[in-house]
């Protein structure tokens, strides 16, 4: 599959023909770069006209080339509840829920957070909090909450919902033993697990 393929494939999934001239050339070179051109379809199934899609809130965060990512993953798995363990100030958090509206999905989100840092994001004011509530609140509280606590504490009092979750998705700033105790909570229910680098369970 060349590039060409790949554009006209995305075109028939629905890509929109303003994006068509933005990205067919990336395709082009991507196809063109693929060490053997057999893997070039099975890439293909990890692009799809979500991964093309703009965040709509951008704050400060060292996640921003993964957005296409994000759209493109909720899109596959569809998750019945999706949770973010370490938030900081939310463009990950954010660009899963604008997926999830944008997809119409029935999926529950949860934020989980101090919201007053640690020894790897560092510490910070409420500010960060509120900026985050301030671009949360009008647009996905229909389906999403942040949780202001430890991940234990939201887990032991109820404040999260666990029953079935779909995907967990853990932050540089979550430390290995809270990662470790979450996740042995949930781990038999949890679909897909997603980390960002520093948050390894070994």
């Amino acid at each position: 599959m060349d590039g060409d393929a790949m554009v006209r494939g995305l075109i028939a999934d629905g890509l929109d023909q303003d994006d068509v001239a933005q990205t067919a050339p990336a395709l082009r070179h991507f196809a063109a770069a693929c060490p053997k051109k057999e893997d070039a379809p099975a890439i293909r199934e990890c692009v799809s006209p979500a991964s093309f899609w703009q965040p709509q809130h951008i704050v400060p965060s060292a996640w921003h080339q993964h957005a296409p990512f994000a759209f493109w993953i909720t899109e596959a798995v569809r998750p019945g509840i999706f949770v973010e363990l370490g938030v900081h100030h939310g463009f990950s958090y954010l660009v899963f829920c604008q997926a999830v509206q944008r997809l119409e999905l029935m999926t529950k989100c949860y934020a989980v957070d101090t919201w007053k840092g640690d020894v790897h994001a560092g510490f910070y004011g409420n500010d960060v909090f509120e900026t985050l509530n301030d671009l949360h609140e009008p647009h996905y509280s229909g389906f999403s909450r942040l949780i202001r606590s430890s991940f234990d504490e939201a887990l032991n009092i109820g404040r999260l919902a666990t029953d079935g979750v779909h995907a967990l998705l853990t932050s540089t700033g979550s430390t290995r033993f809270a990662i470790r105790e979450i996740y042995a909570e949930l781990g038999r229910r949890v679909t897909t697990y997603l980390s960002e680098p520093r948050a390894e369970l070994s």
